[in-house]
């Protein structure tokens, strides 16, 4: 698959699948072996997360790095904004000018 093992994406399709997820396709994804891993995950993954409403993005691809991106993005700014909440409460907790 590239970045990771065909193995790993069998797994998280079980994971999805305990999780409450549901798609004939993620079942036939969780159901390979570690031998039909590597040679039919490829082939499968595109229907599985059409079938979940995601989108599949080959590995080299510009739409795929984008994707990445804006998702790096919102993690971040979401990241920085609970840490901002966090000080806030603290400063507020520490705050000494009602003693």
């Amino acid at each position: 698959m590239g970045e990771i093992r065909a193995s790993d994406v069998v797994y998280a399709a079980c994971d999805a699948l305990v999780a409450g997820l549901d798609a004939p396709g993620l079942r036939i994804l969780a159901a390979c072996t570690r031998a039909e891993a590597d040679y039919d995950v490829q082939d499968l993954l595109p229907a599985a997360l059409a079938e979940l409403g995601l989108t599949f993005y080959p590995i080299a691809g510009k739409a795929g790095q984008e994707a990445a991106a804006r998702a790096l993005a919102r993690h971040m700014l979401a990241a920085s904004s609970r840490l901002v909440s966090s000080l806030s409460g603290f400063t507020s907790a520490t705050d000494t000018s009602c003693l």
